[in-house]
């Protein structure tokens, strides 16, 4: 398993920089071992992004059970609700 991401460490905070992109991104860390846990996820997440995604509905399942039924015009309206109306 060959890893996309590096880690940099400049003035005391982590980096990660994409091997295939070479962009640089902040991880807002001085903890190495977060950062390695940080590298580790965005690892796995390039390597199976089909996976991650369904990591995900079912992360967002668990917290809303209505979330693979709502269609768009639902999630329109509720927007919409919200606030007061624009001029």
């Amino acid at each position: 398993m060959k890893k996309q991401f590096w880690l940099l460490h400049r003035n005391g905070v982590f980096y990660l920089k994409n091997s295939l992109t070479s962009q640089k991104k902040s991880l807002h860390t001085r903890n190495r071992r977060e950062t390695l846990s940080l590298r580790a996820a965005h690892d796995k997440a390039a390597q199976s992004s089909a996976l991650g995604l369904a990591f995900a509905k079912a992360y967002l399942s668990v917290h809303d059970p209505d979330f693979a039924k709502r269609a768009w015009q639902q999630v329109t309206d509720c927007f919409c609700a919200r606030g007061k109306p624009q001029t």
